[in-house]
């Protein structure tokens, strides 16, 4: 009995040490929470902070974006202005003459060594690129060119070169293009504005593809390789940009009267002698026409006369009182 009275004091002060332990983890667990709650807080601060940079780094790519898409655009109005104030020519010593139609035959050279052989014509006297981007600007004496930019094609060893990288300030009689016939324009000197895009510009939007998908395949006729791209890859290859386009001006500085008294005057006799050939065909086959039914006519009358030769040869059917009388005395007898 008096054992248990002396282990009382014992167990109370277990019991209380466990409580006092328990209140400690209670304590630290709460003081644990509170750290909890305030970094949580924190997080969520700093959270929405990061979504709000989020939302404004997506709106500032969305207007970079927009940016990009415009810069080709804004390039281009930039090359339009500078067109604008280049010097040109009095435009009543300049017009338009149109020459031959445009075919897969046809032989520039050849035709300016015909129509006017006293100039000593050669590839490098004209300059002439059927089919390319061609814009008339500057009071429309001046043109501007967008053409494929000289490049490796990503991916490849093929390469693509420029129409224009060996002509840059070069001055030539220039034709251009006019509802499906080369026309002579003038004397034009070639300007390449790099200053404005060096690293080449995307296609700008509204410009049409093909003529520069077509100009980028030209790298590849003379010298065939193998993987070069076809039309398509070479399509999506400008349409995303990975490709770029460059801007090229032609700026009349000329305008050569002769060649174009001689383009007005071939093309007049070329027409007149088209036509006459043309009426004298026309005659030619009223003529046959007429042969042919005359000797038709003639072939008729022979036939009808034929036919009334043979009619005339059979006996007649009917026969004259006369004979009927001498046959029914004879049958009478």
């Amino acid at each position: 009995m008096s054992h248990s009275i002396e282990g009382s004091p014992n167990a109370t002060s277990v019991l209380l040490k466990a409580l006092e332990d328990a209140q400690n983890r209670v304590n630290k667990l709460e003081q644990e929470h509170k750290t909890t709650k305030l970094t949580l807080e924190r997080e969520r601060a700093e959270n929405a902070v990061l979504k709000s940079r989020i939302t404004q780094l997506e709106s500032n790519l969305v207007v970079k974006k927009e940016e990009e898409d415009q810069r080709p655009l804004i390039i281009l109005s930039k090359v339009e202005a500078h067109v604008e104030f280049l010097p040109g020519i009095p435009h009543i010593t300049k017009r338009l003459v149109h020459g031959p139609r445009i075919s897969p035959d046809l032989d520039m050279l050849s035709y300016l060594e015909l129509v006017s052989p006293k100039e000593h014509w050669s590839d490098e006297s004209f300059f002439f690129f059927p089919g390319s981007i061609s814009i008339r600007r500057g009071g429309n004496q001046h043109y501007i060119t967008c053409s494929p930019m000289t490049a490796t094609i990503p991916g490849t060893q093929s390469r693509i070169q420029s129409p224009y990288d060996k002509i840059d300030g070069e001055a030539r009689e220039y034709f251009t293009e006019v509802s499906g016939f080369a026309a002579y324009a003038g004397t034009y000197k070639c300007l390449r504005m790099t200053d404005f895009a060096p690293s080449g510009l995307a296609l700008p939007s509204g410009l049409p593809i093909e003529p520069i998908i077509r100009e980028a395949s030209l790298s590849n006729e003379d010298d065939p390789k193998p993987g070069f791209p076809s039309h398509e890859q070479l399509r999506k290859l400008y349409e995303s940009g990975e490709l770029k386009v460059e801007l090229t001006v032609f700026q009349c500085t000329g305008y050569n009267h002769k060649l174009a008294s001689s383009l007005n005057h071939h093309e007049k006799t070329r027409k007149s002698q088209q036509a006459n050939d043309q009426k004298n065909e026309r005659k030619r086959s009223r003529e046959d026409s007429v042969e042919v039914d005359g000797g038709d006519e003639e072939s008729a009358e022979r036939a009808s006369s034929t036919s009334n030769l043979e009619e005339s040869r059979k006996p007649s059917k009917k026969r004259s009182r006369k004979a009927v009388k001498k046959a029914a005395e004879s049958d009478s007898n």
